[in-house]
């Protein structure tokens, strides 16, 4: 349903209020023939039929509908824009006074009463309604369609002796000197917006009507906006990673200035000359002359080796390795500890035969590890056959 505009000079019984406000009657539209220049430039002439300008249903429509300053550029005033454009409203008198119909008005926002009085006078209404084809002639003027079922939006105040297609909506002046008007059926915003370009702007889900220019223009803030988003998105991650850094290394220092640096060294000074002192009781000379290149696990490995060759240390626990090598040591010295023993049996009571005993009379250490080991298995079972 295509839409029109009918503007019509503001003449008369229009007075200020103490307030500020302009309030009065001025015609917003009325019957005739008008004649319209379409998309391809050729005339053609529409007929406001006084049966359809003056139906009462119609007239109803016209009553208590928003005034805009100019009409806005995205064409129809509803419940979501309104806010924004709305500068008074007409009244609840809507008369006719052929060819014209007439309304009460009233203009409450400050500047565009200053519009009016700098010469912003005429009105212009809104509204939409059927275009049907008909060929006739109304007061000697020949038509080719007629306006029917006219519903008005709104009425918008305009500059004097501005005519031409804006938002879908065609001037139809009153004035019988300027009745050469364009019509356009479908929405183009061009002669409002100063732009022919138009194209759709999407706002928090709301299709507008918008010169591409702008459209444009909003774009480029919108992808700027979203650039400079993801930037602080991006300096707050690092940002937030920073403090977690910082945050780990001032636990560190607090750790590390909360150590006995003295009591550390002096406890590994003393390990590592206990860890050599085990050691050198299972090792050979050759192995122990190494020991100032040789680490801690290196030297545990080696005493390991020394005893267990087929065990596979590779890929071993810490825990393993310590278990073994406190297993060798502790077998080295029972083993040196019986071999000190035999010798004192040895020179007291002369040698004694039996398995665990060598013709010299000195323990046999093979035996003797074998009978320690025997122990720490079986030991268990003894205790309980005891009980």
């Amino acid at each position: 349903m295509p839409f029109r505009i009918d503007k019509i000079a503001i003449k008369g019984r229009v007075s200020r209020t103490d307030e500020g406000y302009l309030t009065g009657t001025a015609p917003i539209t009325r019957a005739g023939v008008f004649k319209y220049h379409g998309q391809d430039g050729k005339p053609y002439y529409e007929l406001r039929h006084p049966d359809d300008v003056f139906a009462a249903d119609s007239l109803e429509t016209l009553k208590m509908v928003p005034i805009t300053n100019t009409h806005p550029w995205f064409g129809k005033v509803k419940s979501d824009n309104v806010k924004r454009v709305q500068i008074g409203m007409t009244g609840e008198s809507i008369k006719v006074d052929a060819p014209h119909v007439m309304s009460s008005i009233k203009i409450t926002d400050g500047p565009a009463v200053e519009d009016i009085d700098s010469g912003r006078q005429q009105v212009s209404a809104g509204y939409k309604c059927q275009v049907v084809k008909e060929i006739g002639v109304f007061d000697g003027v020949e038509y080719t369609s007629r306006q029917k079922d006219i519903r008005y939006n709104h009425v918008a105040l305009c500059d004097v002796g501005r005519a031409g297609p804006d938002v879908g909506l065609n001037l139809d002046s009153l004035d019988e000197q300027d009745t050469d008007i364009m019509v356009c059926d479908s929405f183009d915003n061009s002669q409002f917006t100063g732009s022919k370009n138009m194209g759709k702007l999407v706002l928090d889900s709301c299709e507008y009507e918008a010169p591409q220019e702008v459209i444009n223009a909003y774009n480029k803030l919108h992808t700027d906006s979203d650039g400079l988003k993801s930037q602080v998105t991006s300096l707050t991650k690092d940002q937030d990673s920073l403090k977690g850094e910082n945050a780990a290394l001032k636990s560190k220092v607090d750790a590390f200035e909360k150590r006995d640096i003295g009591k550390e060294v002096q406890d590994a000074v003393k390990n590592r000359r206990a860890l050599e002192t085990s050691a050198t009781v299972v090792l050979a000379k050759e192995v122990v002359a190494k020991f100032d290149s040789m680490s801690d696990a290196e030297i545990r490995k080696a005493v390991i080796a020394s005893k267990m060759p087929d065990l596979k240390l590779d890929g071993q626990s810490d825990s393993f390795i310590d278990g073994c090598f406190n297993t060798v040591i502790a077998l080295a010295k029972t083993e040196k500890k019986a071999d000190a023993l035999a010798g004192q049996r040895g020179a007291s009571k002369g040698a004694e035969s039996g398995k665990e005993h060598r013709e010299d009379g000195k323990i046999n250490s093979a035996a003797a590890q074998d009978k320690y080991l025997d122990g720490l298995k079986n030991g268990w079972k003894n205790k309980k056959d005891s009980k």
